[in-house]
């Protein structure tokens, strides 16, 4: 499980293969994606735009200092041509940030 703590300021990526009627996008021309931290009652964190490549995405995150601790929730939407995906839920931590 992926965690945080208040303040931090990664880079993420992940492994992408996105399938459309069943085949396979080599070409990411005209595509977006974004991405979404929320809290589980669904209270946006922060989000972000995508860097979308062949074969994986990153993402940029930055959180806020005063963002809640716990459990959070966090996905990724991608835009194509005439069509919108939406990957899993994955869970996160946010840990407090007791380092002044």
């Amino acid at each position: 499980m992926i965690r945080l703590k208040q303040g931090d300021s990664v880079g993420l990526s992940s492994p992408l293969e996105i399938l459309v009627d069943g085949v396979a996008v080599t070409d990411f021309t005209g595509w977006s994606a974004t991405w979404q931290a929320r809290t589980r009652l669904g209270v946006p964190i922060v989000g972000g735009a995508c860097t979308v490549g062949t074969g994986v995405v990153t993402y940029p995150v930055a959180v806020p200092i005063d963002a809640p601790v716990g459990p959070h929730v966090m996905d990724l939407k991608f835009t194509g041509p005439g069509v919108v995906l939406h990957t899993v839920t994955v869970p996160f931590v946010i840990d407090q940030a007791i380092t002044v």
